[in-house]
């Protein structure tokens, strides 16, 4: 099978067309944590004053579908807590940008033991824009090339790559 060919083994579902479904299907095998992309995309620290909506909606699914235990109090903009499926440790940050724009960031540090479900992170992290489709009118046949080409993906693209199982 060449890089190009997919299995729904090896892609994830193709039917993923929100972020709800990729929480959908991140529970149904698992958890968030353990894939590789989506953590490495809701830690990603960006410039102060820069907010960008697909991190923190991400973010926001994760804390209200994400069973955790041992919450931590509040101090400042953190507070930590542990994923009750994998009993990875959760470093939540949030603070405002702006008066009506907020920075959300979640660190997740695997539990040893834990399998990573999720594809390896093999290129620079995409953003979703909806204002920037990727590659309007030009098929890429890998994600990563998708990616390095155009850092903007379409809603869809991006939830392809986060949702890529190998």
């Amino acid at each position: 099978m060449s890089d190009s060919e997919s299995t729904p083994e090896s892609s994830g579902p193709a039917n993923i067309t929100s972020v709800r479904g990729l929480f959908d299907f991140y529970l149904s095998v698992g958890c968030p944590c353990r894939f590789p992309r989506f953590r490495r995309t809701v830690e990603v620290a960006l410039p102060e004053g820069v907010a960008s909506h697909d991190i923190n909606g991400l973010v926001a699914e994760f804390d209200r579908r994400l069973p955790v235990r041992d919450r931590s109090k509040k101090q400042g903009d953190v507070w930590t807590c542990r994923c009750a499926l994998c009993d990875s440790r959760i470093v939540r940050t949030e603070s405002e940008a702006f008066r009506d724009s907020f920075v959300d960031r979640a660190e997740i540090e695997l539990q040893a033991g834990v399998i990573d479900l999720g594809a390896a992170v093999s290129s620079p992290i995409p953003l979703f824009s909806g204002l920037h489709a990727a590659a309007p009118g030009i098929r890429k046949e890998r994600i990563e090339e998708a990616a390095m080409s155009f850092p903007h993906l379409s809603e869809l693209d991006w939830l392809a790559y986060l949702s890529k199982l190998r």
